[in-house]
Order: C-alpha cells, then structure tokens, then sequence
C-alpha cells in the first residue's frame, strides 16, 4: 500500500470496469465500493507508517505539499458553480486551498487554487475533480463534436439551455434567422428519434435562461448531495478516524504557515468558517462595504436568480439526472 502509483492505477482499473458498458449495476458498485476503500485506507496507512518512521527516526519525509488546480475561466457564466464544486471536492478529502487568478495556455484569464495536501490528497482530488469538471461543462458548456450528427449536437447544445442563435453559430457559423430555426428543429427531431419530449427545451413557452440555471441548480445540489453522502457514510474504525484527524491538523498548519491571515482568530470572532469571505485573501475586499472585491465579486453568496415564477422543474431534474450519470470515482456506500 505505499506505492502510490500502484494504488491510483489500481484504482483507476476499477473506475474503467464500473464503467465498462458490459457490468451491471450491483457489479459496477462493487467496483466503486473497491476503489474507494484504497483511497481511503491508503490515507489512513501512510500516516501510520509515517507515524512509525518518525518515532525510530525522530523525523519524517512525509508532509504536506501544494498544488495548483484551474478551477474555471473568469467569464464563465458558471464561474461560481464551479467554485462550489471544486471545494467540495477539495473538502472531500480534507484538504485546504486558497483561490488566486492566473491565465490558462489559451491565454484566457482563469480562477486557479493552490490546494495544500498530502501527495495521495491531491492525486485523488485530481483524478474526482477532472470527472466532476468535465461532466459539468459537457452538459452545461457542450461544444460542437464532428464526431457525431448535427441533429444530435444541436439536441446536446439545446438540452443545456442553450439559445437558437449560439446553436446556429456553433453549427452552421453564422446566426442568421433561418439557422436558427433550422437548430431548434434539428434538435427536436433528435430528441423524438431517441424518446425525449422536445417541450422540456423547447423555445415555446420556455425561457432559455430560467432552464438553464434550473439545470445548473439540480446538478450542482445534486452532486453536492453525493458528495456529501459518501463522507458521512464512511465506516472509519476510531483508530482511523484518530489519523485522518493528525492528518487534517497538519495539512492546516501548513496552511497558515504560508497564508498566516487565515489562521483562526480569538473566540471573540463569531464569523464562520464556511463563508467564502474566508477562503480568500484580498485587501481590495477587506475595504469593500460588500466585503467582496470586484474581481472576487464573483465568490460573494447570492441567492439563486432563479426566483419561484421563474423555475423550471423539468429542467432542474435533467440537471440532477446529468449530476447522477457523473462518474465519482468512489462508492456513496463507504468504507466496508
């Protein structure tokens, strides 16, 4: 068990036969519930045999390290939602993280975080984060896909909200009325050939904008369910849960050490630890009346613009069914 790449590819061949198309769902968990128990013993026995080393040795090589994750484009229209996904998978694995900006290889300003865990912490988190990642932004941001027909990338680009006059553009390159109509057609002949209603996303009384955040919402709440789920479920034996905990104090420290003005302030302070206020460091927020900077304007907790006139429920339960086909990697049965 201390060979990590052994672990992840053990892990990662379990992933591929839940998956395989061939295994059945009782099966497919089984697979899940096994890649799962690795993740989470491995954590546990590394730091019992860190623990050991340190006593015989007064010292150990194993420590916290730091790594750097994209977390979304800046003017991404779901920038927050990714945010929210992405801590919950860094809280997942009880690791800590710190949100700056920076510019991907395409030279797009991006929200990056600096993730602070053990060398497994973060290989796990990678491999759950690039899942969850790209399942959002297939069904909410789908590009177009040569592969496939046009009646079906227009039945994709319309199951996500999205407007007849970026189908068209995306489909035929230019906006034009005649495109436009020829998208929304186009996708409602694919989902009749496969048994979809085509009402769910149809432009007649439906407003795109509404549906497109009503399926967000159910896929966002929907996986943070799941996440959520399997961390309570887990069966850690107290002895355990005693490691994870050393764990956790140390993946802290390392923390403050190198953002000290996230260290815990006096009991006098009541302020949560949950609010995002406190994920971030920023003299331009700490001045600003909303306690959000422009630029991080974007991590200030809002309600859902979503109001209750304007919800789609149809379209809430395509994003949950979406956020359910998510592949996480990990059983929601826990640690057997």
């Amino acid at each position: 068990m201390n060979d990590l790449d052994s672990i992840i590819r053990k892990i990662e061949a379990l992933i591929t036969q839940a998956d395989h198309p061939n295994t059945g769902p009782a099966e497919a968990e089984t697979f899940r519930a096994k890649a799962e128990a690795l993740m989470f013993k491995y954590r546990i026995e590394e730091m019992q045999i860190a623990s050991r080393t340190e006593q015989r040795a007064h010292g150990s090589s194993l420590a916290p390290q730091w790594s750097t994750f994209t977390v979304t484009r800046v003017s991404s229209e779901w920038a927050n939602y990714y945010y929210t996904l992405f801590v919950g998978v860094v809280r997942h694995f009880d690791c800590e993280y710190q949100v700056t900006t920076g510019t991907d290889d395409s030279g797009f300003s991006v929200y990056v975080a600096e993730v602070v865990g053990y060398e497994s912490d973060l290989r796990f988190i990678s491999i759950l984060w690039q899942s969850i990642r790209l399942g959002f932004s297939s069904k909410l941001e789908p590009k177009f896909d040569s592969t496939i027909s046009l009646e079906e990338n227009a039945f994709n680009m319309r199951s996500a909200g999205m407007e007849g006059s970026r189908m068209a553009y995306a489909l035929f390159g230019n906006a034009e009325k005649s495109n436009r109509v020829k998208a929304r057609n186009m996708a409602r002949s694919w989902a009749e050939k496969i048994g979809e209603d085509p009402s769910v996303f149809s432009g007649r009384g439906n407003d795109m904008e509404t549906y497109r955040k009503s399926f967000a919402s159910g896929f966002l709440d929907t996986l943070t369910n799941r996440l959520y789920a399997m961390k309570r479920s887990r069966n850690i034996e107290e002895s355990g849960a005693l490691v994870l905990a050393s764990r956790t104090d140390a993946i802290k420290e390392a923390l403050w050490e190198r953002y000290p003005n996230r260290r815990p302030k006096p009991a006098i302070d009541n302020a949560s630890e949950s609010t995002v206020a406190q994920q971030h460091s920023c003299d331009k927020c700490d001045k600003a009346k909303s306690g959000y900077c422009r630029e991080h304007s974007w991590m200030r907790p809002r309600r859902s613009s979503v109001s209750a006139g304007k919800y789609n429920a149809r379209a809430t339960e395509r994003g949950r069914d979406a956020a359910r086909s998510v592949n996480l990697g990990i059983t929601e049965r826990g640690i057997k």
